[in-house]
């Protein structure tokens, strides 16, 4: 995010995905590596190697080309979208976090570690923003 006033904020494209180790379920209680790809966690299951538990965005775009189904614009562009709603419902936030009375700086960024989740149909879903 390079600015808040007005909003505008920039999506690297050299992003990390992180794969779980098994199927999404509703019941994460029970088995916790399919609601969370923290990688600390999923490296414990066995058989798991980091190789394909970790990627970038280069092998997921060559996954998707792969499957034939979707391409990799699409795909980033749904990504840049959904990012793009979730900073624009947090703008207020965003403004009375950034913006502390009497603070100004032009050429100031910040940050920030997005999660997303895909559904079947690859669209993104924000998870969190860090």
């Amino acid at each position: 995010v390079t600015s808040v006033t007005p909003l505008r904020a920039y999506v690297y494209s050299r992003g990390l995905v992180r794969i779980s180790t098994s199927p999404y379920t509703k019941d994460c209680k029970a088995n916790i590596t399919a609601c969370l790809t923290n990688t600390s966690l999923n490296k414990k299951v066995e058989g798991a190697q980091l190789k394909d538990i970790t990627w970038s965005f280069k092998k997921l775009k060559e996954y998707i080309a792969g499957q034939g189904e979707s391409n990799w614009d699409d795909v980033f562009l749904r990504i840049q979208r959904a990012i793009g709603l979730a900073l624009l419902s947090s703008e207020s936030e965003l403004l009375k976090h950034f913006t502390p009375k009497g603070f100004r700086c032009d050429s100031c960024y910040q940050l920030l570690g997005v999660d997303l989740l895909f559904d079947a149909n690859l669209q993104p879903k924000v998870v969190e923003i860090n």
